[in-house]
């Protein structure tokens, strides 16, 4: 039985977007995966999700401007966004609350405290 949250994941590793569809099997949530941001945000124009994990580096158009374009479409304003990123540097973090970024996660990343967050969001 599925629940009606959805989630988005943006990252451009093959390895990486393996691994969310392992975590996120233990939680009932509908996943989509997308290669870049550019694929995620058509992803978005056409389906609502109830949260978003992206990854920062990833060809076409990296998880910056794709946050940025999400928070300009009225409906993805308040919808949480989440950056999973080996990029530690200040500057990128101050980069990430500029565009709406609601949580930072750096990798390597515990799958559980990974779930952990995104219940608390989605009320699970």
């Amino acid at each position: 039985m599925q629940t009606s949250a959805k989630v988005l994941i943006a990252e451009d590793s093959l390895v990486l977007r393996e691994r969310y569809r392992k975590i996120f099997e233990r939680i009932l949530v509908t996943l989509t995966l997308a290669e870049d941001g550019w694929e995620a945000l058509e992803k978005i124009k056409r389906e609502h999700f109830h949260l978003i994990i992206t990854d920062i580096m990833m060809p076409r158009m990296d998880g910056f401007e794709f946050t940025r374009q999400a928070r300009a479409l009225p409906e993805y304003r308040d919808v949480p966004v989440f950056v999973v990123s080996s990029k530690k540097q200040e500057e990128d973090l101050h980069k990430a609350w500029a565009v709406g970024v609601t949580e930072y996660i750096f990798k390597p990343f515990e799958g559980d405290r990974l779930l952990s967050i995104v219940r608390h969001y989605l009320g699970l």
